[in-house]
């Protein structure tokens, strides 16, 4: 019986270097706070929800296809949702999925440029 030996190349996905990137944001503000434990929910709702230059998009509104709502807000009714109710709340989150493709879309045509230009 033969053994055949397998080599495993390590490859890095595209996008590492975003993650990189973006690992390292979140580890200087938890640094600089120095409570870094207890800070770590929060420096990461604030990551994914701020508006990125690269892609004109929240990582958050890109995943969902929504705006993040805020944690203070859970709790409370707002205006958006209390005025839509039964088919014409289906209706509205048909619509905002079928526009989550296209922002996607617009994002990587954005970063590409970016690139391109960089």
């Amino acid at each position: 019986m033969a053994h055949q030996k397998n080599t495993l190349h390590a490859i890095s996905p595209p996008g590492n270097g975003e993650a990189k990137s973006s690992n390292k944001l979140i580890l200087n503000i938890m640094k600089k706070k120095g409570l870094w434990t207890e800070l770590l929910t929060e420096v990461l709702w604030a990551y994914r929800t701020m508006s990125k230059t690269s892609t004109g998009e929240t990582p958050y509104s890109l995943v969902y296809g929504t705006d993040a709502v805020i944690p203070v807000e859970v709790g409370e009714p707002r205006l958006r949702y209390l005025h839509e109710s039964g088919p014409t709340k289906d209706k509205s989150r048909r619509q905002d999925l079928d526009e989550v493709e296209e922002r996607r879309d617009m994002a990587y045509i954005r970063m590409v440029v970016e690139k391109q230009q960089a």
